[in-house]
């Protein structure tokens, strides 16, 4: 307990460790990061045995410039020696750092020595007490969440910030991750609205599905009486909302296409009246 940095109160329990990330590899070892301590662990997992430690009080490793972490998240061991961190930099009350970071470190187990691959900066600086995480992509580029700030952006591998995004407070995010993989299948229908042009005879439509990313295409049907709908219009999908500048109708609906032309599944709106 003494390798805690964790303030000791009296007669509380004393959180020495708080392991807050587990990673299992397939050579049984486990990755564990503790946030109290600083410290990022090398553990073979039948045994318990500390096969090597990063940072902290007592490192088995020459930690090189700007290795030191505080208050970390989300250690992640990749190929070739490659960890991956999120450095709060910060954490109860005590400042580090004057920002939060990613970081990406080359370990030498067999020279026991630790080097700064890469960091990654947010601009404008965020210095976050709690959560975070560091997501090595396909393509070499980082993703990182910036945990209690709430912000999550997008680095090259040199480092070069080429996304940012943030929630509203006070929303938390203790991880933030990117895939090229996720489909967004909504289980609520298309929103529409209809609202009347400027142009004379003419009507707005603007549709948007919020979740879905699957849509390539929108159709648009209208008529006289709500029961007896056509085909007007497709139009491309263009951002979260598309406009569809039509002739005035009495009633409107849009179904959803896919990549297939295909209606997509709960993807017909309600049926709506012109103006």
């Amino acid at each position: 307990m003494n390798a805690s940095y964790a303030p000791y109160v009296p007669g509380q329990p004393f959180d020495y460790f708080h392991m807050n990330s587990i990673q299992e590899l397939s050579n049984g070892h486990v990755i564990i990061s503790a946030r109290n301590t600083w410290a990022v662990y090398d553990v073979t997992k039948s045994t318990g045995k500390i096969n090597w430690l990063l940072g902290g009080r007592h490192p088995t490793f020459f930690m090189g410039s700007g290795t030191h972490f505080y208050w970390q998240h989300d250690a992640v061991l990749h190929r070739h020696g490659l960890l991956t961190v999120y450095d709060d930099g910060a954490g109860d009350g005590i400042f580090n750092e004057h920002q939060s970071r990613g970081i990406a470190i080359h370990l030498n187990t067999k020279a026991r020595h630790a080097s700064l691959r890469h960091e990654y900066l947010h601009s404008p600086s965020v210095l976050t007490q709690s959560m975070g995480s560091t997501q090595l992509l396909g393509n070499g580029n980082v993703f990182v969440g910036w945990g209690a700030a709430p912000t999550y952006s997008e680095y090259t591998t040199g480092g070069s910030q080429i996304f940012s995004a943030s929630f509203r407070s006070p929303v938390d995010s203790y991880r933030a991750y990117r895939s090229s993989e996720f489909k967004g299948e909504p289980l609520s229908r298309p929103a529409i609205a209809v609202r009347r042009s400027s142009l004379s005879g003419s009507d707005n439509v603007y549709v948007s599905w919020n979740g879905s990313t699957e849509v390539t295409r929108w159709r648009l049907r209208a008529g006289k009486s709500g029961k007896h709908l056509a085909s007007i219009k497709k139009v491309r999908w263009s951002a979260f909302e598309t406009t569809i500048k039509v002739r005035r109708a009495s009633y409107f609906q849009v179904q959803a296409l896919g990549s297939k032309s295909r209606v997509l599944p709960h993807g017909t709106s309600r049926i709506v009246a012109g103006r």
